[in-house]
């Protein structure tokens, strides 16, 4: 019985031997979650008047143009067409030109931007006093074609869809019918780009 007894000890101990360890159980680790940042509600006079700013901040330039305090309408369409700057001969002119009422005589070379130099300050008056319905400003070119650039040129700083595009600008050039222009004129465009011949037609 001993010896029988032994002879199981012993298996048992074998069998405890070859046997695999027991597998430890991993430990998961806790995700530590952030708390999240309760954002403030949609709408309400703050978020309205924040929309806003970002909706002008996107169409207005800021900077050199803004310095120049032009009408809205004009701070976009410097922004829209590229301009990022106002030119030495723009910065000079517009301030005299626009806001303090004086007579500017500019000599500068082509390319120089002398066209927006005095077409900005005279659709600013123009927008400023819309509902006028008069002539408030005449310009003068030597040429047809270069009267019908002028007065293209200032047509594109009306945007598309604006009440003053219709009317604000009338070109009065010769191989045009004079009878359309007439009534044209007639109507009280504030800017007119025209040659000295058929103007005085």
């Amino acid at each position: 019985d001993v010896a029988a007894a032994a002879v199981e000890d012993a298996a048992a101990d074998a069998a405890e031997a070859e046997a695999p360890p027991p597998k430890k159980k991993k430990k998961k680790k806790q995700q530590q979650q952030q708390p999240r940042e309760e954002q403030p509600p949609a709408g309400g006079a703050d978020d309205a008047a924040r929309r806003l700013a970002d909706a002008r901040a996107a169409w207005c330039p800021a900077g050199p143009w803004r310095d120049q305090a032009l009408h809205e309408t004009l701070l976009a369409s410097v922004a829209r067409l590229g301009f990022s700057a106002p030119t030495p001969c723009q910065a000079a002119v517009l301030p005299l030109a626009t806001h303090r009422g004086k007579d500017v005589v500019c000599a500068a070379e082509t390319g120089s931007g002398k066209t927006l130099a005095f077409a900005l300050p005279l659709l600013h008056d123009a927008l400023a006093h819309a509902e006028a319905g008069a002539v408030r400003s005449v310009v003068l070119a030597p040429t047809r074609e270069l009267a019908a650039q002028i007065a293209a040129h200032a047509l594109a700083l009306l945007p598309e869809g604006h009440p003053a595009r219709g009317r604000a600008v009338c070109c009065v050039v010769g191989g045009l019918s004079e009878q359309k222009q007439a009534r044209v004129l007639a109507k009280g465009p504030p800017l007119v780009v025209a040659t000295p011949g058929r103007l005085w037609e």
